[in-house]
Order: structure tokens, then C-alpha cells, then sequence
């Protein structure tokens, strides 16, 4: 490693809702695995998280949910103080290999949740703004426009090897195996400097 690299934890991060927007709705579950890019493994945190009092579920997302009756009810099981949840989450983070990057797929959701929960709680946000999207990071890789990324076209190494069953630690568990194989394969090509 040259003197001037650093290396990096990814985290990788899933979440579930009762909806689509922070706050209005409530983030019910939260799982991370924190992974370098050689694939040292440094941990998890999972923690299911009690409703906002003031928020409300999104008939639709309910709807879902309907559909999902195991995910659902693994949800409903040691539901969490949502605050002291986002204050373990902090210092887990803060506790790994800095620097930190937060991954996800897509990054855009499961990022505004988990920001917008540190804030509303009054913590600082470890991760910053650091964040790593795994669908665009596959889309520079293979060199395909955006819409055209789906897990099906990806190649196969790249493919979740358990169907996701929305959980949120095995979720992020799973996008984490994702990630790490790309990481792989840039790796590979001679691009990691």
C-alpha cells in the first residue's frame, strides 16, 4: 500500500418502513455489516426500532407488508426505543476502522432514513456524506447505463446467492457480499490504487 492510502471500512446498510418518507412514516428495522475491501468482516448491528408516535403507515407500503408475513412479524419482535437505537447505531459506526463509508442499494433511500434519524435525534451522522450507491458503482464497472442495471443482468458472482427476505441485517448482509465482489473485480482489473 502506498503512504498516502488509507483503507477503508464499508457499511453496509439496509433498513424497513412503514413507508416511504422519514418521519412522516416510522423506520422499523435497521441492519449494518462493516466489511473492508479485502473482506476482512468487522461486525454487524441489527435492531428493530418501535414507531414514531407522531408518524403514520403508508397504506400502500402496508399493502406490501401484507405480502410479507414472516418479514413482518420478525419487525414486530424486541422493538427498540428508536433514539437509543440510533445512539448504539452511532457508536458502533464510530467505534470501526475510520474512514466510513455508508453502502446500500439504493443509497439514495436507505441514506435519507438513517440521516434523518440521526437528526432528528440530535447525533451527528458518522458517516457524514459519505455514501456509495451498489447499483451505480455496478453500472461504471460494467459500463451500462443506469436503467439497464438489475441484479439479472449482473454477472452471476455478483448475484445474491439467498433471495432477499427483507430483514434488514440479512438484506445489508447480502448487498455487503454484492459490494465486496465488485470491489473484487475492480481489484482484479488493476484499478485499485
Amino acid at each position: 500500500m502506498k503512504p498516502h492510502q488509507t483503507i477503508e471500512t464499508y457499511v453496509s446498510v439496509d433498513m424497513e418502513a412503514d413507508g416511504p418518507v422519514p418521519v412522516i412514516n416510522s423506520m422499523l428495522s435497521l441492519g449494518a455489516y462493516a466489511f473492508t475491501a479485502d473482506g476482512l468482516e468487522l461486525g454487524t448491528f441489527e435492531a428493530n426500532l418501535r414507531p414514531l408516535p407522531q408518524a403514520q403507515q403508508d397504506p400502500d407500503t402496508m399493502t406490501w407488508w401484507g405480502t410479507q408475513p414472516d418479514a413482518w412479524a420478525y419487525l414486530q419482535d424486541n422493538q427498540q426505543d428508536p433514539q437509543l437505537v440510533m445512539e448504539r447505531f452511532n457508536a458502533w459506526v464510530r467505534q470501526l476502522p475510520q474512514p466510513v463509508a455508508f453502502v446500500a442499494f439504493p443509497v439514495a433511500f436507505d441514506f435519507a432514513w438513517v440521516n434523518a434519524y440521526f437528526h432528528m435525534f440530535g447525533i451527528d451522522n458518522p458517516f457524514g456524506y459519505q455514501g456509495i450507491d451498489i447499483k451505480s458503482y455496478g453500472m461504471a464497472l460494467l459500463g451500462r447505463q443506469f436503467r439497464y442495471m438489475n441484479s439479472d443482468s449482473w454477472p452471476k458472482h455478483w448475484r445474491p446467492t439467498n433471495p432477499f427476505p427483507h430483514r434488514a441485517l440479512d438484506d445489508a448482509y447480502e448487498q455487503g457480499l454484492q459490494f465486496r465482489a465488485m470491489l473484487g473485480d475492480r481489484a482484479r482489473q488493476g484499478r485499485v490504487t
